[in-house]
Parts: structure tokens; sequence; C-alpha cells
């Protein structure tokens, strides 16, 4: 056994070993210069145009944006008489942020003033609930 120069083939095997250059097809659209395949976004439709075709009003089947009539004491709170269950949880929001009605000690706990309670009926509620609790206020037409 030899430890030293690792043993090379016989030259009558060497050809056998040595591998052939492999050609792989190439597609006739496609330039390997370097010019064009920087610019491969060129060819891509901007997503802006697509953006555009798309109607911008937002869709009229969704119930959360179906303005609907609110209640006397709701109308209190937010100020007109028909609005969206959407528009009016974020108005409900911005009444308690405005008067500061959050607890101190937990942010998630609405402390009811006189307007309020008069909407929700309790004291105090978890902000889990202000939605279950508005249903009634909608009047269904």
């Amino acid at each position: 056994l030899s430890f030293g120069r690792p043993h090379s083939p016989p030259p009558s095997l060497l050809h056998t070993l040595t591998p052939s250059p492999v050609v792989l097809p190439t597609s006739p659209s496609i330039s390997k210069t370097p010019s064009t395949l920087s610019n491969c976004s060129a060819s891509k439709p901007s997503r802006s145009a697509s953006k555009s075709s798309k109607p911008t009003a937002p869709r009229s089947n969704n119930p959360l944006l179906k303005p609907l009539q609110l209640s006397p004491a709701l109308q209190r709170i937010v100020g007109v008489s028909e609005l969206s269950r959407a528009e009016t949880i974020k108005r409900i929001w911005a009444y308690i942020k405005e008067n500061h009605l959050q607890s101190e000690t937990s942010k998630r706990v609405i402390v009811c003033d006189e307007k309020l309670k008069a909407v929700f009926g309790q004291d105090s509620l978890n902000f889990l609930e202000i939605s279950r609790l508005l249903s009634p206020h909608f009047i269904k037409e």
C-alpha cells in the first residue's frame, strides 16, 4: 500500500472517465446578453396598470358597509340617523377615546357614561361586547 500520490487510471481508460461537454437547449426568445437580462421586468405588465382597471368603489353587497337606521340613543352618540355597522363602531371608539372612558387599569374595559349606559345598559363592559350590544340599535327596515 502506498499513501503518497493517488493512483491514476491507465491511459486506455482515460477517455471513458473524462466528462463530455453538456449542451443545453436554448430558446430563440431568450437572449444571453446582459442588457436584456437586466430588463426582464420591463416585459411584465405593471401592477398599477392592472389595478386601475378595477372599480375603486367598495362592493355594495358587503353587509358591514350597508347604511342602517340607528336608534335614537345611538344617534345621540354618533350624531347621524343612518350609518353602516363598521362606521358606527369607529365612531363609538372615537367617542370612548375622546371622553377617556377606558379603564386606567385595563384598556379592555369601557366605563360607560350616561350616553353609553343608554345604549349598552351597563356601567362597564369589555370591548369585545360592543358589537353584540350594538346589534339591537340597528333598526332593520
